[in-house]
C-alpha cells in the first residue's frame, strides 16, 4: 500500500469514525477529550478537502465516499453477527 493509498483511506475513516464518536453519550471529561478528537479530524478532513477542484481531486474524493461507504456497510454486516 503506497503513502497515497494511506492518506486517502485515512482521510476516509476518520469522517467515519469522528461521527460514531460524537454519538456516544460520555461524561463531561470524556466529552472534551472526544470534542478534541473530533475538531482535530475534522480540521485533518478540511486540510486535505479543500484543495483545487482538478480531476485527481475529484477522482480522490471520489474514492473517498466509496470507501466510507463501503467501510459504514462492513460495520453494519459485521455487527449483525455479533451480539452486544
Amino acid at each position: 500500500m503506497t503513502p497515497a493509498h494511506k492518506l486517502i483511506i485515512s482521510t476516509a475513516l476518520l469522517p467515519v469514525l469522528a461521527d460514531f464518536l460524537e454519538d456516544v453519550p460520555m461524561n463531561r471529561l470524556a466529552k472534551m477529550r472526544r470534542e478534541n478528537v473530533v475538531n482535530s479530524i475534522r480540521a485533518f478532513d478540511r486540510m486535505y478537502t479543500n484543495t483545487e477542484q482538478t480531476d485527481d481531486y475529484k477522482e480522490a474524493m471520489e474514492q473517498q465516499n466509496n470507501i466510507q461507504l463501503a467501510f459504514r456497510s462492513w460495520l453494519d454486516e459485521s455487527l449483525k453477527q455479533i451480539e452486544l
